[in-house]
């Protein structure tokens, strides 16, 4: 995983700024989200009609598949997966083996470039010098390639000293999409040739070559009219081929700088994949239509559809459905690469279809898992409602990471929402992140603290029910459990302080409501779901680690944000002011209970509802008392006679009813005496003023009763 000693540049934001983000997803043998890179490669003692495939996801993995063209038909995702590698924390965007198996590199949008030994599944090493997402890569020797990213950077990379040896820069304000080399992306062509020359794609819509020896780009070739997605060079170097945003297909002329012949009939979307035989007289390019077409070079009109989606309209115009885009097309190495054809789509599945025998009685599919692609926060922010792209709909508890409940695929998540979500404010204390196909729940210091509840109210044993705890605070305690038992360990002059109890918290000392949140029983998280530290300003991460394989090491403790460790490993808890919220507390219009003589008042957002009922008849009781006082002999004379008749009018009845008798209402509303005065203020009272509570006897009528004479559910 990502540790220190693969990072080539210092660190020096503050460790308060860093982030943590952890996955609600376990370990799969199946992509989860669209597949931006396929390979086929070919092993030295393999059989000649069978290989292995290498596909990169937007899920973060690159997964081997092992592929026999001899019993290659129906779904063969569970019988011919090989192995995942899953330590990139963003879309994995290319793969190229320089010197063909066993050596990988893959790069990813969290701008690393790693490299792999297959037949291990072992990283190697993570190279880091990108500093935006890093979109593309080329071989260009048996131990050398060359990657390519949005900060508009081509480097050169050595794979004998895992360095960076060289480097070239396109015009500022422009990102490079794509980059290919006269060397083939499998290794299997390179033999002893070397490279110099490598072709880049660039958002001004040229396509530019650059000599490797001098840094420079020595030719650009214009006529696309939007952006190049994809670049195929012939093995001589002489040749270019590439397709656009535009819709187009161009077959360039290195040597004379021109454009040979434009396909503009092959689609009708824009090409984002393709790929060339060895031989170079034929192409196969994908569109965002999800189209696939086989093409010959010679003779522009032999054009055959390879594959179309269900209900494939011809109207570019038409709303694209990105699922369907083919965004990697890979010939299989078999049969002179003329037999079948690998597609990567942007939902997570892999096709293979027959060249020869283009129909659904030839194809292959490797199966994905449903991406998620839309959710919902619940009240209780506990809760993650999602729906995924096989429009199921399942309920996540975030705070043990577990999916525990799964809806109907004929629901819409606003009603399944209003069915299940309860009336209960509970503010923020994290973001959601959906960009890999999973929940993923990202913390930071400013908000992972905000949420305190009770802890009756989250399913915590407590010792009363007036027990608070942050719901943030104690899953970071559950997720970093199995680090905390390791650091504690490195560190014994911890574990004896928290033992003796003469910890403190961040800022001042520790109280003994924050001791006893500490000590409640953790929230139990899966040990094997990935969990990432990263910090703000860079993309790469600092730490990419599955839960239970963090070991307190002095590397994480390095890299730790400060407050997980104050939080998690030392027990304190981050000082915040409480939100209070001021209201008004009067009797109902019509009431028989008097006014109270401090009817302004503020308290905590977290109080309970039972309080102010309580409240009320405290005060209204002290109230009494006081009155009787003063109406008895000893009291003052001058209000006798009327205290007295008030006491006689009232004396058959108790005036005063005990709190349980009493009932608090907001705009009309009975509220539940276990609602707190966030969930009035911000869900029934929902005004910038300040919020007004009234009173009555339980049962009484005013005038403006609650509709159904409940609380509200």
């Amino acid at each position: 995983m990502t540790d220190a000693q693969s990072l080539s540049f210092p660190r020096n934001a503050r460790s308060e700024q860093r982030t943590v983000t952890y996955w609600c997803r376990f370990p799969e043998q199946q992509h989860r989200y669209g597949i931006n890179a396929v390979l086929a490669l070919q092993k030295p003692e393999s059989q000649s009609d069978a290989y292995l495939l290498v596909s990169a996801g937007r899920d973060g993995s690159v997964r081997l598949w092992s592929i026999d063209h001899r019993a290659q038909q129906g779904r063969i995702a569970k019988q011919a997966h090989l192995r995942s590698l899953e330590e990139h924390t963003d879309w994995v965007n290319d793969v190229v083996s320089p010197g063909g198996y066993p050596t990988l590199v893959s790069c990813s949008s969290d701008a690393t470039v790693k490299v792999w030994d297959l037949s291990a599944g072992a990283c190697l090493a993570t190279l880091v010098e990108h500093q935006d997402y890093v979109r593309a890569l080329a071989n260009v020797s048996s131990r050398q390639f060359v990657s390519t990213a949005y900060d508009n950077r081509i480097i050169l990379w050595d794979l004998d000293r895992m360095v960076a040896f060289s480097e070239m820069r396109g015009d500022e304000n422009e990102s490079i999409y794509c980059i290919a080399s006269a060397l083939h992306r499998d290794g299997a062509l390179n033999g002893s040739a070397d490279c110099f020359v490598v072709a880049a794609g660039h958002s001004d819509r040229s396509i530019r070559l650059y000599d490797l020896r001098t840094s420079r780009d020595v030719m650009r070739l214009h006529g696309h009219a939007d952006i190049v997605r994809r670049i195929r060079l012939s093995s001589n170097g002489l040749l270019c081929l590439s397709g656009g945003s535009d819709g187009a297909v161009r077959l360039w002329d290195i040597r004379q700088q021109r454009c040979l012949s434009v396909f503009h009939h092959v689609h009708e979307d824009s090409v984002w994949s393709l790929d060339v035989p060895p031989s170079f007289s034929w192409f196969v390019s994908g569109s965002r239509d999800g189209t696939v077409c086989r093409t010959d070079l010679r003779n522009s009109k032999e054009t055959r559809r390879l594959f179309e989606p269900d209900g494939h309209s011809a109207r570019r115009e038409q709303v694209c459905d990105w699922s369907k885009a083919v965004l990697d097309v890979c010939i299989a190495p078999t049969a002179n690469y003329s037999s079948n054809l690998w597609i990567g789509f942007g939902e997570s599945q892999l096709r293979c279809v027959s060249m020869k025998h283009p129909d659904p009685t030839h194809e292959c599919v490797i199966e994905g898992l449903p991406s998620v692609v839309d959710y919902r926060v619940l009240n209780n922010r506990r809760h993650v409602l999602v729906r995924d792209s096989e429009h199921g709909i399942h309920l996540w508890d975030v705070c043990r990471a577990l999916n525990i409940r799964s809806f109907g695929r004929d629901r819409s998540l606003d009603d399944v929402i209003a069915e299940i979500d309860e009336l209960v404010y509970v503010p923020s204390w994290f973001n959601v992140d959906t960009r890999m196909g999973s929940l993923g729940i990202r913390l930071r210091k400013s908000t992972v603290s905000d949420a305190d509840v009770y802890a009756v109210d989250i399913g915590l044993e407590a010792e009363s029910e007036d027990q608070k705890v942050n719901i943030g605070e104690h899953t970071l305690r559950g997720l970093f459990h199995w680090w905390r038992k390791q650091w504690l360990k490195r560190n014994p002059h911890v574990a004896e302080t928290l033992n003796t109890g003469s910890g403190q918290s961040s800022d001042t000392g520790s109280t003994t409501a924050e001791k006893k949140a500490a000590v409640l029983t953790p929230f139990v998280f899966p040990g094997d779901i990935p969990v990432v530290v990263n910090e703000q300003g860079h993309i790469e991460p600092l730490i990419h680690k599955l839960a239970h394989r963090f070991d307190g090491s002095e590397i994480e403790e390095r890299l730790m944000p400060s407050w997980v460790i104050d939080i998690v490993g030392r027990n304190r808890t981050l000082a915040k002011e409480q939100v209070k919220i001021s209201f008004g507390l009067e009797p109902a219009i019509g009431s028989t209970l008097q006014s109270l003589r401090q009817s302004k008042l503020t308290a905590p957002r977290i109080l309970r509802i039972r309080k102010a009922m309580a409240y009320v008849s405290a005060k209204l009781s002290e109230q009494t008392t006081s009155a009787n006082q003063r109406a008895s002999p000893g009291g003052h004379r001058g209000a006798l006679g009327a205290s007295r008749a008030a006491t006689d009018a009232l004396s058959s009845e108790p005036i005063v009813p005990p709190p349980q008798e009493i009932e608090i209402l907001c705009r009309g509303h009975v509220l539940d005496p276990n609602m707190n005065l966030g969930t009035v203020r911000w869900l029934i009272w929902k005004s910038p003023k300040d919020l007004e509570l009234t009173y009555r006897r339980r049962g009484e009528q005013t005038s403006n009763p609650a509709p159904e004479s409940h609380p509200v559910p």
